[in-house]
């Protein structure tokens, strides 16, 4: 998105120190209703700083529209990350968003166990000793099963 940003900077110098807000916060728009909402607002700065877009491809250069997960839902806040995630899913009842909440998080964390089991890197003396440290620790750890109570 930056050098699309450059190369609108350098086709269209009229107002564009107007367009770059703009056009950043277009670019990070979630929904579709508020990327339409500020690309007309492009529109009205410059009708062909839009057909210009239009032309590059939306899918390109916008994140609602991309066509693969570019990492864009990650973030430093993991309620974010997991709202991004779960967004079809809170059409669901309340027991069956907590069960598919429970098994991506354990899918996630198997996962990460997997490719964690598959890394050979040496990270040094003092981090090796503190993985085995805490894989001894982890050893020791009681599981309990949880039981839901239901009111009646």
């Amino acid at each position: 998105m930056w050098h699309i940003w450059t190369n609108i900077r350098s086709k269209f110098k009229k107002g564009h120190l107007q367009l770059h807000e703009l056009y950043f916060a277009t670019t990070r728009s979630y929904t579709l209703d508020e990327f339409n909402e500020r690309l007309s607002k492009i529109e009205e700065g410059d009708p062909r700083v839009k057909s210009y877009l239009y032309d590059i491809g939306y899918h390109r250069w916008s994140r609602v529209h991309a066509t693969v997960n570019r990492t864009w839902t990650m973030t430093s806040n993991i309620a974010e990350s997991l709202n991004a995630v779960t967004k079809d899913a809170r059409e669901l009842p309340i027991f069956d968003l907590l069960e598919y909440m429970r098994t991506l998080l354990e899918r996630w964390t198997n996962e990460k166990l997997l490719k964690a089991k598959g890394t050979f890197t040496f990270l040094g003396a003092k981090f090796n000793k503190e993985l085995d440290d805490n894989r001894t620790l982890s050893q020791k750890l009681r599981v309990r099963s949880v039981y839901l109570v239901q009111k009646k």
